[in-house]
């Protein structure tokens, strides 16, 4: 565990070690994208502090279209949170190979209609799935690396429900 007190950006780093992002720092706020390039990126995440509230706001932004996500009271919040909403954004989690396959088991089978909801259904309940299970685990990392708690609910709500 950590002792001393970490800064937004040393949460960041700490978290997506093991990812390919970039982070800026500019106007008093911090830019987090994808990548190794220097482009301006037409989507990425940005965390500012209010000067008003003094609260932290995590935000996506999509074409200069920003979408708050959060707000925290905390940098350490923040911190997370921004590595959350990253990690939704640019993670690709989804195999579609066991996807086909799951749905080739379904079209072998005679009890379903191959184009029907319920068909479709059990590749989507696998996907969320697996997105459960790489999120909860990141969750874990979370809780070894860093000296404070952060509640497992809203984590799981912000990278599965983007709320």
């Amino acid at each position: 565990m950590r002792k001393e007190k970490l800064r937004l950006i040393n949460i960041i780093h700490i978290l997506l070690q093991d990812e390919e992002y970039k982070l800026k720092k500019f106007d008093g706020k911090i830019m987090l994208f994808k990548g190794t390039s220097t482009i301006y990126p037409e989507e990425y995440i940005e965390v500012e502090k209010t000067t008003s509230t003094g609260k932290f706001i995590v935000s996506e932004v999509h074409r200069d279209v920003k979408q708050i996500k959060v707000k925290a009271d905390k940098k350490e919040e923040a911190g997370v949170y921004a590595a959350i909403v990253y990690k939704k954004l640019y993670d690709d989690i989804a195999d579609r190979i066991k996807a086909r396959n799951i749905q080739n088991y379904i079209y072998m089978g005679e009890g379903e209609n191959q184009n029907a909801v319920l068909s479709r259904g059990y590749v989507v309940f696998y996907n969320y799935c697996e997105k459960l299970q790489h999120i909860s685990s990141f969750y874990r990392k979370i809780q070894q690396k860093l000296n404070f708690s952060i509640g497992c609910e809203k984590i799981l709500r912000l990278y599965i429900l983007g709320k």
